[in-house]
């Protein structure tokens, strides 16, 4: 978070009033010390421009064009990896068999 903030040129305490935030619960998120709730990280990703992917994975900066995209990235990073397993076995399913329903179409 903080990379992010210093490349957009804002200092912590701006992000955080940004966000309507104490400079001190938002300093807590950016050390490391206490993780955000789901809305609270949306609105942060929101405050920096960048993606919710982007901000918990790495990468380059940029938004995803759907939200609803953004908030199932945060959801699957919040569970726990036994689960996160599954669900992303549920997605690469679902995509093989769409995958193979557009060939059939074709």
């Amino acid at each position: 978070m903080r990379a992010r903030s210093r490349a957009l040129g804002l200092t912590d305490a701006e992000v955080a009033e940004r966000l309507g935030l104490s400079q001190s619960r938002y300093a807590r998120y950016v050390s490391d010390s206490r993780e955000p709730d789901f809305e609270t990280l949306l609105r942060i990703c929101d405050a920096l421009d960048i993606s919710p992917n982007a901000l918990l994975i790495g990468g380059e900066p940029t938004r995803v064009t759907d939200p609803e995209i953004d908030r199932a990235v945060v959801a699957l990073m919040g569970m726990d990896s036994q689960l996160r397993q599954v669900v992303v076995g549920m997605v690469l399913t679902a995509q093989k068999q769409s995958a193979k329903q557009k060939k059939s179409l074709s």
